[in-house]
């Protein structure tokens, strides 16, 4: 067979094709990443690793059109890998990593065409002789957290053999993401999926769209994706206590985190109803 072949997209795909589709050319869903190699560099052993790693995953290789009204999946037999080089060598020593990151930060900010591709841009980072900063980003239409670290592990693996001269030892694969798109699909020809949209057509019936916040500065009529995030590290003592509390309610410590932060959006807003939505897998087999 030389033609790709073409499958359903998931639920997950059609989210994130529709949102795409909603506001081209933005990078809202890069997921960009960075390994750092220290010590000898084979650039011919990372090129035969993630060329073997694109052909052994199907989504890796895949880009999205449209068929009757529906975005699908196109998985092509080959996939294009490049590495392009940027060498930092000539830069003084204190200013590579400031222009290292800002680097690892453009590429992240570069959008993807889904219907062309690939979904997966990779650059290397010449720091010096002894020391490289491979940069992956790829799209989250064709990764997701979990499917990252998978990827991650594979890299070290394939380019620590191809580098020595052996083998790597992985595993062949049983499925691949689009076995999975069309077991989904299987579902939504079933009875099962009727009954959990009804349940929940029933369960978020009458939930207000927005959350009226008391906020310094009024919601843009167009988000601007220029949000910032803040890490809270938990004292010893109290990460203990909500471990505890954890276990004695028989839930688990993200529930009760979830918990106290919706009783803190109560406080700030006097709703009794509302809905916090959180990313989650999605996927209940490991493979």
């Amino acid at each position: 067979m030389t033609e790709p072949s073409i499958l359903p997209a998931s639920f997950a795909q059609k989210s994130l094709w529709f949102l795409d589709q909603l506001d081209p050319g933005s990078s809202a869903y890069n997921l960009p990443r960075a390994i750092r190699i220290v010590g000898r560099f084979d650039i011919h052993a990372l090129q035969k690793t993630l060329g073997a790693i694109v052909g052994r995953h199907e989504s890796l290789r895949t880009t999205f059109e449209v068929f009757d009204g529906t975005p699908v999946q196109v998985v092509h037999l080959t996939g294009r890998v490049e590495i392009p080089v940027v060498t930092l060598e000539g830069v003084a020593e204190e200013e590579r990593e400031r222009e290292a990151i800002a680097i690892a930060s453009e590429e992240g900010q570069h959008p993807f065409d889904l219907s062309t591709g690939p979904l997966l841009r990779t650059k290397i980072v010449r720091l010096s002789p002894e020391e490289h900063v491979l940069i992956l980003t790829l799209h989250h239409i064709v990764t997701d957290g979990w499917s990252m670290s998978v990827l991650f592990d594979e890299i070290c693996e394939f380019y620590e053999a191809y580098s020595s001269g052996r083998v790597p030892k992985v595993a062949e694969l049983s499925i691949q993401y689009g076995d999975f798109a069309c077991w989904e699909q299987e579902r939504v020809n079933s009875d099962v999926l009727g009954r959990e949209v009804e349940f929940w057509t029933r369960a978020l019936d009458g939930i207000p769209a927005l959350l009226d916040l008391p906020a310094d500065r009024p919601r843009p009529p167009i988000q601007r994706y220029s949000g910032h995030s803040r890490s809270v590290l938990l004292g010893a003592e109290l990460s203990e206590q909500i471990r505890a509390l954890s276990r004695m309610t028989r839930v688990t410590p993200f529930m009760t985190l979830l918990a106290a932060f919706e009783t803190l959006l109560w406080r700030y807003t006097g709703a009794d109803v509302f809905a916090v939505g959180t990313p989650v897998a999605g996927r209940s087999e490991v493979e």
